[in-house]
């Protein structure tokens, strides 16, 4: 087994890739990873800590779904996706139907003609009720949309969700291609929902049933959410180097700020000890040791926060799913920068304020 990571306190889905012959047809091989599938559901349904399975072509986290290609009716070129599932493939992903309904093996003519589509299909399709549809193509067999499915992300959140067509037979939609691209193999895999309790014992009976189907196979797992995560992996590193070059720039800048602030005092030695003597307070002293690090502060973030806000503008840009950049940000890192300069400058502003001024001037 892959992973020993099971400290979960909640449902997880978990994914197991099935094997076929590399014999036939991509169909064929397809309806046998299906029909092997029925086989394990059918033996996994009886340990108690699996809550659902299901089957489908494609997983989460694991390249793009199959694309598919044709030319409509009305002579336009389209694209969309297509995922192979069987009928309990949207209440165990716990997908919402907003028209229509589901599959069910019930009614044998859903897996021969039935096809279910995502909001974004019938967006793009101007469908506003689209149950009794047709996909506008002459070359896709006999067939008519049942459901539409709430749209869900399948695939990166750098991309927009696509159209899709979820179907049991994908002779379906085989039959009027003219383009197919495919990312990740459509052999079925096992879609296992676990429970939170006992994890490492129920993987431990899911890979004896395993053993017990396919003699010598290898078992191989993985964790949806962990794929997923996998997915972004770059850019929790680019989050994580960031916060280190960022904690870095902040030391030495603040040992530079103590030296400068340092050096200053010293040179104002005189000047202060006057002040003192001609009756300025502590507080106006401090004021004034001070206000030329604030305004050079202030100067910074004029010119720093308009580039800021452009890298990190141009870098959100990258997601079709993201968060604006707003100004209590910016904000919330300036008085951080100005906290962090005073605090640095305090210790000698307030040695050199207080001290008194005969003891300054002896040295002058």
């Amino acid at each position: 087994m892959q992973n020993k990571n099971l400290g979960f306190n909640k449902e997880q889905l978990v994914v197991v890739q099935l094997s076929v012959p590399n014999t036939g047809r991509l169909p064929q091989r397809v309806k046998a990873g299906f029909d092997k599938a029925e086989l394990f559901k059918t033996e996994l349904s009886k340990i108690p800590g699996i809550a659902a399975v299901c089957a489908s072509a494609h997983d989460f986290g694991n390249g793009g779904w199959t694309n598919i290609g044709y030319t409509d009716d009305q002579g336009t070129y389209r694209t969309f996706d297509m995922n192979i599932v069987d009928d309990e493939y949207i209440p165990v992903m716990k997908m919402e139907m907003v028209w229509g309904h589901n599959f069910s093996d019930n009614n044998p003519s859903d897996e021969r003609r039935s096809i279910i589509v995502n909001e974004a299909f019938a967006k793009v399709y101007g469908w506003t009720n689209p149950v009794g549809m047709s996909i506008p193509g002459k070359g896709f067999a006999d067939h008519e949309v049942i459901g539409i499915v709430k749209d869900f992300n399948y695939a990166s959140l750098y991309t927009s969700v696509q159209p899709l067509v979820m179907v049991e037979d994908p002779i379906i939609i085989l039959s009027g291609l003219e383009n197919i691209s495919m990312e990740s193999s459509p052999i079925p895999k096992l879609m296992i929902r676990l429970k939170p309790e006992n994890m490492a014992v129920t993987l431990d009976q899911v890979k004896e049933s395993w053993d017990r189907l396919t003699g010598s196979e290898e078992f191989a797992f993985t964790f949806v959410d962990q794929a997923m995560d996998n997915q972004y992996r770059s850019d929790q590193n680019l989050g994580k180097i960031v916060s280190i070059a960022t904690l870095l720039a902040m030391i030495i800048g603040s040992l530079g700020l103590y030296a400068l602030a340092s050096l200053a005092m010293q040179n104002r030695t005189k000047e202060i000890s006057i002040r003192k003597v001609m009756g300025a307070t502590e507080q106006s002293l401090l004021v004034l040791l001070s206000k030329d690090y604030v305004y050079l502060i202030a100067g910074s973030l004029f010119l720093s926060v308009p580039i800021t806000w452009y890298l990190m503008n141009n870098w959100l840009q990258s997601f079709e799913y993201r968060v604006g950049v707003s100004w209590q940000v910016f904000a919330a890192a300036g008085g951080l920068s100005l906290l962090v300069a005073l605090l640095t400058i305090s210790y000698q502003a307030i040695k050199t304020a207080w001290t008194r001024p005969a003891e300054m001037l002896k040295y002058e």
